[in-house]
């Protein structure tokens, strides 16, 4: 009776003392002269991804955070591999020290991607960012599989493509956005955060964003132009996911599949039925390893899960294609059930 009435005093006594030592850890950290600091976390950005756990990559987070100039480019291997080398800002610690499966929110889709990449002759990176899904590919197919990417911020794309030149990795980069038809338009460019910059001004309210004109792109014209067949598209447009579905849906049946981010444009728009009704596809919202099939595009969101799959498997033939991996599919309850 005893020590189950003294247990949540033991409890709240052990926090403080976990949160008493995090911080004299992390003032002993930043206490440390950038003299020491700088080649260890030279070093750290390109050790073997094996070594780059969560903890490893908030303790370099945590040495680098009084930086000088937080814009300085590290070389770094993003967690993707040994034999990469890219040159990142030192503020995007997640992919200097830290390696996909670290991040919670796109660690399984990021997996997902790189399995299916295995039936596909071309995988398209619609808003690449730093490329960390391309590189992923590559990593995993190397040259067995055509790379193309599309991402409309200049500086991303420039850094984009030189780190690609730089390990001598083929791809066909596109400086665009993707949209519904090809021409111009106006892109934010968001100066809080670039890596969610869109032709959407869903962020607009939200960041701190500079509007530019950009070169648009319809994907049905690249798909032809390219004679594109047996592709898995990835997209990540922050919030104009509907207008790339516009400018792909002629072309649908050369996917093999489609997987796209859904925030809430998308859902307002009921994009995931749009989607379902015009290809026949089945429909699956990646809850992190779950695949949970989605009929009608119904789903019941899951913080901070927001990507979706769309392919001609149903979900026997999807669980049949993803046995051996760590994806489970969960079907939808039927009418009959």
């Amino acid at each position: 009776m005893l020590i189950s009435a003294c247990q949540p005093i033991i409890s709240r006594i052990n926090r403080i003392l976990y949160a008493a030592t995090k911080r004299v850890v992390s003032i002993l950290i930043q206490s440390l002269p950038l003299a020491i600091r700088d080649p260890f976390l030279r070093r750290a950005a390109v050790l073997p991804p094996l070594i780059k756990t969560v903890s490893f990559e908030r303790l370099c987070t945590r040495m680098s955070r009084d930086y000088i100039d937080p814009e300085r480019l590290m070389n770094t291997n993003l967690g993707v591999s040994r034999a990469i080398r890219c040159c990142i800002p030192l503020r995007k610690s997640q992919y200097v020290f830290g390696k996909p499966s670290n991040n919670v929110s796109e660690r399984a889709t990021l997996a997902l991607v790189k399995e299916l990449s295995k039936d596909c002759r071309h995988f398209l990176d619609v808003g690449a960012h730093e490329g960390i899904y391309t590189f992923s590919v590559f990593a995993t197919r190397g040259t067995d599989i055509v790379l193309h990417w599309f991402e409309p911020d200049k500086i991303l794309a420039d850094r984009f493509s030189h780190n690609l030149e730089q390990n001598k990795i083929i791809a066909w980069g596109n400086r665009v956005a993707v949209a519904h038809r090809s021409g111009s338009t106006t892109f934010f460019r968001n100066l809080s955060d670039d890596l969610s910059g869109s032709i959407s001004p869903y962020f607009k309210s939200k960041h701190t964003t500079q509007p530019e004109m950009v070169n648009t792109l319809n994907l049905s014209d690249y798909f032809r132009e390219r004679q594109i067949s047996r592709a898995l598209v990835k997209v990540d447009v922050e919030g104009a996911g509907s207008e790339v579905w516009l400018g792909l849906e002629n072309t649908f049946k050369t996917l093999t599949y489609l997987i796209i981010e859904m925030l809430e444009p998308e859902i307002t728009t009921s994009l995931p039925s749009k989607i379902i009704d015009q290809t026949g596809w089945y429909a699956y919202y990646i809850r992190d390893i779950e695949l949970v099939e989605a009929t009608n595009g119904e789903f019941e969101y899951v913080e901070p899960f927001w990507n979706w799959l769309f392919c001609e498997l149903n979900p026997g033939s999807l669980a049949r294609r993803l046995r051996g991996s760590p994806f489970r599919v969960i079907t939808a309850p039927r009418a009959s059930d």
